[in-house]
């Protein structure tokens, strides 16, 4: 079991994560000084009623004052469940602890002793039992995620260059101030704001590092320094700008998930054109609202978010075409989306932010098809993850790819093991 604060939250996140929920960490509202902050939130999408649950992790002592402290918080954001995650037991008796709170929606599980901890989670009835690499691959994502994040806040506190404030800004709207917005249709349009006030944030920041304007970006110039963080990986802070940019991108696809289940449950089927019509979608972008209309008639609408959220993070962006059935068997595994839909599932990025070509495309000379603007790190991911499940060796000698595929897959893979020994 992890031993530090941050290393335990992680740990719970990824055991929500691993057993299909879609997962947001460390929310904090602010307004504009500090409120509150939430450790871990989890919603499951199992149909069209998403269910969210808040959990509080200690990773030392604890006591009565945290359990109500969860209440309250629990009973402000009406959220009817909760749980409290602890290291240890702090000379309490979890049963008789849990068994008072339980009444009230609030689940008590101590680490404390166990001898497999991913059962402890489902003994609780928290979901099915994670497997390990799934966790384990999550833990690393977090990590990445936490640099990444530190790499913007310590920029924007060493330099007066906008890109790194600007990025800051951005990302506290995607992680904490989404999801604390009055609505969804709020939060999507305070999301569309920020992009178009800073429609080419890491090229604009690219430009910036080079010694050149912020805004060079919007009159087309190009930027050798943003090829280097695109192709090779290079450049810590334009990759933590990558990741704000899709971080965004994937607020907005599930602020979109989250209004069509409301719309759906509110009907009691699905909403036709006409009824779209009806919803107040005021100022909101035509892009988005057409990108509504498309979604709602997909069968496992209420899945998308939670499957791209594994895609950017988890499985690194990318797809191997000549073992295609494989991977889509995998990722229906783990995303819920049905076999035949991931297709349709992979298409959501074009539907709500169309651009001149897919955001999904095909390397040349490779086996591989991509998401675009991926930051290379979780790229990084998606190899570990491949290489546990496919059994590769680390030479990849024995794999059946092409060389410009293995040289990709290297790449990324060393990014993400450099990045993450801080080297």
């Amino acid at each position: 079991m992890p031993s530090t604060p941050e290393g335990l939250e992680d740990y719970v996140a990824a055991l929500f994560q691993a057993s299909g929920n879609y997962v947001e960490k460390n929310l904090i509202q602010r307004d504009p000084s500090d409120v509150l902050e939430l450790d871990v939130v989890a919603t499951k999408y199992d149909s069209m009623l998403p269910e969210s649950l808040i959990a509080e992790v200690k990773s030392g002592n604890w006591g009565y004052p945290d359990l109500f402290k969860v209440l309250g918080w629990m009973a402000y954001l009406g959220k009817p469940e909760g749980v409290l995650f602890a290291a240890k037991s702090s000379s309490k008796d979890i049963s008789l602890v849990a068994n008072k709170f339980a009444p009230w929606g609030l689940k008590v599980v101590c680490f404390e002793g166990a001898i497999e901890p991913l059962s402890v989670f489902s003994d609780a009835g928290l979901g099915r039992t994670p497997e390990k690499d799934s966790v384990d691959s999550w833990r690393f994502s977090y990590e990445i995620e936490r640099k990444l994040v530190g790499t913007l806040i310590k920029a924007a506190r060493s330099t007066d260059k906008r890109g790194p404030q600007v990025a800051v800004k951005y990302h506290r709207l995607v992680n904490g101030g989404v999801f604390f917005a009055e609505s969804e249709t709020h939060a999507v349009a305070a999301l569309y704001g920020e992009f178009q006030r800073h429609p080419r944030l890491t090229l604009s920041t690219a430009h910036e590092q080079d010694g050149r304007d912020f805004d060079d970006a919007l009159n087309g110039q190009q930027s050798a320094l943003y090829g280097q963080a695109l192709n090779d990986g290079e450049h810590p802070l334009l990759q933590a700008c990558f990741y704000t940019e899709h971080m965004a991108r994937l607020s907005i696809l599930r602020a979109a998930v989250d209004i069509c289940c409301r719309v759906t449950s509110e009907l009691d089927r699905r909403p036709s054109d006409e009824d779209w019509n009806a919803v107040e979608l005021d100022g909101l972008p035509a892009t988005f609202c057409s990108g509504l209309r498309w979604l709602s008639r997909q069968h496992t609408f209420y899945r998308y978010a939670l499957f791209w959220q594994n895609i950017l993070w988890n499985w690194g962006g990318f797809v191997l075409t000549d073992q295609i059935d494989d991977e889509h068997a995998w990722m229906s595994e783990e995303s819920g989306v049905p076999v035949d839909e991931i297709a349709s599932a992979m298409l959501a990025f074009d539907k709500f932010f169309p651009s001149s070509s897919s955001w999904i495309t095909d390397f040349s000379g490779s086996k591989l098809s991509v998401v675009k603007l991926v930051p290379a790190y979780f790229r990084g991911i998606g190899c570990h993850r491949r290489n546990v499940r496919y059994n590769w060796d680390n030479s990849l000698k024995s794999v059946l790819l092409s060389k410009y595929s293995k040289q990709c897959i290297s790449k990324w893979n060393h990014s993400a093991v450099q990045f993450l020994a801080g080297i």
